[in-house]
């Protein structure tokens, strides 16, 4: 995670989400707007649309990935045995990227590893 995404995620997940869907309804709302074609009125809110359900999504993630974290930070070594399910660790701060219907986002959280090492998302 970059610098500035993740001082931004740290403030409030979902506040990029917010600024986009201001900065969305400000574009669609301009007076040259107005003065586009249908078909490219509809293609910016679909495309505005489509960026605003990814960033959603990552706002989500990222709420999920500090929960996790938080839930981790406290267990003993037998609650995280636990958590683990019999796998041989459980790996803080693991990052993929995931691509969805609404373009790419990045999973922040926790992961199982096996013994051979295969990856096993909780």
């Amino acid at each position: 995670m970059t610098g500035a995404y993740a001082a931004a995620a740290a403030a409030d997940p979902f506040d990029r989400a917010a600024f986009f869907l201001t900065c969305l309804i400000d574009s669609l709302s301009r007076p040259e707007a107005l003065l586009l074609p249908h078909e490219r009125v509809e293609e910016d809110a679909e495309n505005g649309a489509r960026e605003l359900a990814r960033l959603l999504l990552q706002g989500h993630f990222d709420l999920r990935a500090r929960r996790e974290e938080a839930e981790l930070a406290v267990l003993d070594t037998g609650g995280r045995a636990q958590l683990a399910a019999g796998r041989t660790r459980l790996e803080k701060g693991h990052r993929r990227q995931l691509a969805t219907v609404c373009r790419r986002t990045r999973e922040r959280g926790q992961s199982r590893t096996s013994e051979q090492g295969r990856l096993l998302r909780r």
